[in-house]
Protein backbone atom coordinates (compact mmCIF):
# COMPACT_ATOMS: atom_id res chain seq x y z
CA UNK A 1 0.00 0.00 0.00
CA UNK A 2 1.31 3.43 -0.93
CA UNK A 3 2.10 5.85 1.90
CA UNK A 4 -0.31 8.79 2.24
CA UNK A 5 2.03 10.90 4.41
CA UNK A 6 5.75 11.58 4.35
CA UNK A 7 7.75 9.08 6.40
CA UNK A 8 9.85 11.82 8.01
CA UNK A 9 8.68 15.26 9.13
CA UNK A 10 11.54 17.49 10.30
CA UNK A 11 11.23 20.53 12.54
CA UNK A 12 14.39 22.51 11.84
CA UNK A 13 13.01 25.90 12.86
CA UNK A 14 14.02 25.70 16.53
CA UNK A 15 10.90 27.73 17.33
CA UNK A 16 10.40 25.87 20.59
CA UNK A 17 11.63 26.07 24.17
CA UNK A 18 13.91 23.00 24.05
CA UNK A 19 17.19 24.77 23.18
CA UNK A 20 19.42 24.29 20.17
CA UNK A 21 17.90 21.03 18.97
CA UNK A 22 15.88 19.87 15.99
CA UNK A 23 13.13 17.24 15.91
CA UNK A 24 11.94 14.53 13.56
CA UNK A 25 8.61 12.72 13.55
CA UNK A 26 8.61 9.31 11.93
CA UNK A 27 5.09 8.48 10.77
CA UNK A 28 5.44 4.71 10.39
CA UNK A 29 2.23 3.12 11.75
CA UNK A 30 3.96 0.27 13.58
CA UNK A 31 7.25 1.84 14.65
CA UNK A 32 6.74 5.61 14.50
CA UNK A 33 8.40 7.94 16.96
CA UNK A 34 9.44 11.50 17.74
CA UNK A 35 13.17 12.07 18.17
CA UNK A 36 15.29 14.99 19.37
CA UNK A 37 18.41 15.80 17.34
CA UNK A 38 21.30 17.51 19.08
CA UNK A 39 24.99 18.05 18.47
CA UNK A 40 27.85 16.70 20.58
CA UNK A 41 31.55 17.45 20.68
CA UNK A 42 33.76 14.63 19.45
CA UNK A 43 33.66 12.05 16.68
CA UNK A 44 31.10 9.52 17.92
CA UNK A 45 29.49 6.73 15.90
CA UNK A 46 27.13 4.53 17.90
CA UNK A 47 23.59 3.20 17.87
CA UNK A 48 21.17 1.41 20.16
CA UNK A 49 17.43 0.75 20.17
CA UNK A 50 16.58 4.36 21.11
CA UNK A 51 19.29 6.51 19.55
CA UNK A 52 21.81 6.93 16.78
CA UNK A 53 24.90 9.13 16.82
CA UNK A 54 27.00 9.86 13.74
CA UNK A 55 30.17 11.87 13.33
CA UNK A 56 30.69 14.45 10.64
CA UNK A 57 34.42 13.66 10.71
CA UNK A 58 35.32 17.16 11.88
CA UNK A 59 35.01 16.84 15.66
CA UNK A 60 31.22 17.11 15.93
CA UNK A 61 28.53 14.43 16.02
CA UNK A 62 24.75 14.52 15.59
CA UNK A 63 22.67 12.47 18.03
CA UNK A 64 19.08 11.44 17.29
CA UNK A 65 17.31 10.16 20.40
CA UNK A 66 13.72 8.91 20.62
CA UNK A 67 11.67 10.99 23.04
CA UNK A 68 8.27 9.44 22.35
CA UNK A 69 7.26 6.19 20.70
CA UNK A 70 4.12 6.51 18.52
CA UNK A 71 3.87 3.09 16.88
CA UNK A 72 1.42 0.34 17.71
CA UNK A 73 3.98 -2.51 17.70
CA UNK A 74 7.63 -1.94 18.48
CA UNK A 75 10.17 -3.93 16.49
CA UNK A 76 13.67 -2.86 17.59
CA UNK A 77 15.23 -3.86 14.26
CA UNK A 78 12.70 -1.73 12.37
CA UNK A 79 13.22 1.18 14.80
CA UNK A 80 17.00 1.04 14.26
CA UNK A 81 16.44 1.03 10.49
CA UNK A 82 14.11 4.02 10.74
CA UNK A 83 16.60 5.87 12.98
CA UNK A 84 19.34 5.27 10.41
CA UNK A 85 17.16 6.44 7.50
CA UNK A 86 15.96 9.50 9.43
CA UNK A 87 19.55 10.40 10.34
CA UNK A 88 20.65 10.08 6.71
CA UNK A 89 17.82 12.38 5.60
CA UNK A 90 18.61 14.85 8.39
CA UNK A 91 22.29 14.98 7.47
CA UNK A 92 21.40 15.61 3.81
CA UNK A 93 19.21 18.57 4.85
CA UNK A 94 21.36 20.01 7.63
CA UNK A 95 25.03 19.36 7.00
CA UNK A 96 26.71 21.45 4.37
CA UNK A 97 30.22 20.68 3.23
CA UNK A 98 31.54 23.42 1.00
CA UNK A 99 34.86 24.24 -0.61
CA UNK A 100 35.13 27.65 1.04
CA UNK A 101 37.67 28.77 -1.57
CA UNK A 102 35.26 28.29 -4.46
CA UNK A 103 31.65 27.74 -3.33
CA UNK A 104 28.95 27.47 -5.95
CA UNK A 105 25.94 29.80 -5.90
CA UNK A 106 23.74 26.89 -4.75
CA UNK A 107 26.11 26.17 -1.85
CA UNK A 108 26.11 29.84 -0.85
CA UNK A 109 22.31 29.94 -0.89
CA UNK A 110 22.09 26.78 1.23
CA UNK A 111 24.61 28.23 3.71
CA UNK A 112 22.62 31.46 3.94
CA UNK A 113 19.46 29.40 4.56
CA UNK A 114 21.22 27.76 7.53
CA UNK A 115 22.18 31.20 8.88
CA UNK A 116 18.61 32.45 8.42
CA UNK A 117 17.24 29.42 10.27
CA UNK A 118 19.66 30.07 13.14
CA UNK A 119 18.69 33.74 13.38
CA UNK A 120 14.98 32.91 13.33
CA UNK A 121 15.46 30.46 16.18
CA UNK A 122 17.05 33.25 18.23
CA UNK A 123 14.04 35.56 17.76
CA UNK A 124 12.04 33.63 20.35
CA UNK A 125 14.94 33.87 22.82
CA UNK A 126 15.25 37.67 22.76
CA UNK A 127 11.72 38.11 24.11
CA UNK A 128 10.89 41.78 24.61
CA UNK A 129 14.45 43.09 24.15
CA UNK A 130 13.65 45.58 21.38
CA UNK A 131 17.26 46.35 20.41
CA UNK A 132 18.22 42.68 20.06
CA UNK A 133 15.03 41.97 18.09
CA UNK A 134 15.79 44.86 15.70
CA UNK A 135 19.35 43.61 15.20
CA UNK A 136 18.10 40.12 14.40
CA UNK A 137 15.45 41.45 12.02
CA UNK A 138 18.07 43.59 10.23
CA UNK A 139 20.35 40.56 9.97
CA UNK A 140 17.50 38.47 8.55
CA UNK A 141 16.65 41.13 5.94
CA UNK A 142 20.30 41.38 4.85
CA UNK A 143 20.67 37.61 4.65
CA UNK A 144 17.47 37.35 2.59
CA UNK A 145 18.71 40.13 0.27
CA UNK A 146 22.06 38.38 -0.19
CA UNK A 147 20.33 35.07 -0.86
CA UNK A 148 18.01 36.67 -3.44
CA UNK A 149 20.89 38.42 -5.19
CA UNK A 150 22.96 35.24 -5.41
CA UNK A 151 20.03 33.11 -6.57
CA UNK A 152 18.88 35.73 -9.07
CA UNK A 153 15.51 36.41 -7.43
CA UNK A 154 14.36 40.02 -7.79
CA UNK A 155 12.12 40.22 -4.72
Amino acid sequence: MKRKNPLFIFDLTRQHKFGEVDFVSVTDKDNGFVARISYLDGDINEADDNSKTVSNGHGTSARMEITQFLGVRRDNHAVRTLLAKAMNEYMKRSVLEVDSNAPSDAELVKFIDILIRGNRSQLADVGSDVKSRQQLMTSLRLLEAAKNRISGDKQ
